[in-house]
């Protein structure tokens, strides 16, 4: 019998540990679940132990997002944010105290990057029309959503919860 080195001894452990993890990951299958979610085609999937375990996992992913889409999708009339883009410009809109602490996240987002996060493109969106069969919008056209565009158009006040379109900004 030879004597066991350290590279031996390492080399048995990696084929240990090789040995362990195939067996689970065939104990594991993938359970997937297509959903449409805030205008798009979404496949959300998991490994789990069996089928039922994997659907229970992804009806709790699933209703998380249809939480967030129900609050924060523009292809659902009746969202906060769909509110908000149909608020009349200079009058301050009140948020739930959910959508405050992400307009405060999002303005902050906004600074740190100096303006490359701007979730503010709606009016360019419509422009290029990337919701439909896309286009190249007019130079004036262009100018004109290049305007309605940035979080500056949308001031937050942090004690009133309330935001302010002071332009058609589209969020």
């Amino acid at each position: 019998m030879t004597p066991r080195t350290p590279r031996r001894r390492c080399a048995l452990l990696l084929l240990t540990l090789a040995a362990v993890c195939g067996l689970e990951a065939q104990q594991l299958q993938l359970v997937q679940r297509d959903v449409y979610l805030m205008g798009t085609h979404a496949l959300v999937a998991a490994y789990a132990s069996d089928r039922p375990a994997g659907l229970a996992t992804l009806e709790s992913a699933v209703s998380a997002l249809e939480r967030v889409e129900a609050r924060l999708s523009t292809w659902r009339p009746d969202s906060a944010i769909s509110r908000l883009n149909r608020a009349g410009v200079n009058r301050a809109w009140q948020a739930d105290d959910a959508t405050c602490r992400l307009f405060a996240d999002l303005h902050a987002w906004y600074e740190q990057t100096a303006g490359a996060f701007d979730p503010t493109v709606g009016a360019l969106a419509e422009a290029w029309q990337i919701h439909g069969a896309g286009r190249m919008p007019e130079d004036a056209e262009l100018e004109s959503a290049r305007a309605a565009t940035g979080m500056k158009l949308l001031p937050l006040d942090r004690s009133s919860c309330t935001l302010t379109r002071t332009a058609d900004v589209i969020v």
